[in-house]
């Protein structure tokens, strides 16, 4: 069974330190991720994160504007 985390509680500690809250939660058994906005960090770094630390990125949260005018454009920016 895959264990995912939603990152939304940890946004202040992403926020600090990105690939360290990611690597925390890897060490603590999860196999992936649910994002919130990146917290604040460029999408290029987010992906290079969880590539790194191999964690699948499952959902994310995103703003409902830009979700209906592209509906797989975060989805794809992080996974590509």
């Amino acid at each position: 069974m895959k264990a995912l985390l939603g990152m939304y509680s940890l946004r202040e500690a992403m926020a600090k330190d990105l690939e360290g809250t990611l690597a925390q939660a890897k060490a603590l058994g999860f196999d992936g991720v649910e994002l919130a906005w990146y917290a604040g960090h460029p999408i290029e770094k987010v992906r290079e994160a969880v590539q790194k630390l191999d964690l699948q990125v499952w959902s994310c949260h995103t703003d409902v504007k830009e979700m209906l005018a592209d509906p797989h454009k975060n989805f794809s920016d992080i996974v590509s």
